[in-house]
């Protein structure tokens, strides 16, 4: 967790709800750091599937672990995922990736890696850090917890634009019964399931863009610290 005297801010919710980008719009804003620890769960499930493992089974996820080496580095405000020396940061926005990185999410003992990994990054310094686990288990005594969310159908439209805008085009209705799917996952699996944090601001933003939900979380730390 954050030491003493630096701020947290915690964003939670589901897939597609605009975690990403807006967790790097509140740390440009505020001059945080942002720490995406939805790559690493990626990064993770990609190299298991490359690595032969079947990322549904708990026990061939866990034993990739000792073989994995996994870092982030900044290019500007961007994260870069790093994994063994090799960077995957563009490899990981896929949809697979995504798929496996449910999966795989499920894993007490990867989840354990990853959570280490993040407050060691968080651990001195002011971060904005979005997941699934940030405000309930990562870093449960953040200064701003968020819980961003928005429609099925706005998500998986979103979700949609993206792959389309990175040259993966990707069928409408595929994509939102994978996303369905992976929020049934999220919210019932056993280790940290997705919910929204005790003291949590829940934020709707299917009616909202990027910059409006930018300023309402600056507002609501403003509101909780005095600093924004």
């Amino acid at each position: 967790m954050a030491e003493t005297g630096t701020i947290a801010i915690a964003i939670d919710g589901p897939n597609g709800a605009g975690k990403s980008t807006i967790a790097r719009c509140v740390a440009q804003t505020l001059g945080y750091a942002y720490v995406d620890t939805g790559a690493f769960y990626r990064a993770i499930g990609m190299f298991a599937v490359e690595s032969g493992a079947d990322p549904d089974n708990a026990d061939e996820v866990a034993a990739c672990l000792p073989r994995i080496d996994i870092s982030v580095s900044y290019e500007g405000s961007r994260q870069r995922t790093i994994i063994n020396g090799r960077d995957v940061t563009d490899d990981i926005r896929s949809q697979q990736a995504a798929e496996a990185a449910s999966k795989v999410a499920r894993v007490p003992s990867l989840r354990g890696k990853v959570v280490e990994l993040a407050r060691s990054i968080a651990k001195g310094e002011n971060v904005v850090m979005d997941g699934r686990d940030i405000g309930t288990v990562v870093l449960p005594d953040a200064a701003l917890k968020i819980y961003l969310d928005a429609s099925l159908e706005i998500r998986a439209f979103r979700r949609v634009w993206e792959l389309e805008q990175a040259g993966r085009p990707a069928e409408y209705a595929t994509v939102l019964y994978e996303i369905s799917r992976r929020d049934h996952r999220d919210k019932t699996r056993e280790a940290s399931p997705l919910r929204i944090a005790e003291g949590a601001v829940v934020i709707d933003s299917s009616r909202m863009n990027a910059e409006q939900v930018c300023a309402r979380i600056v507002e609501e730390l403003a509101a909780v610290t005095g600093r924004g």
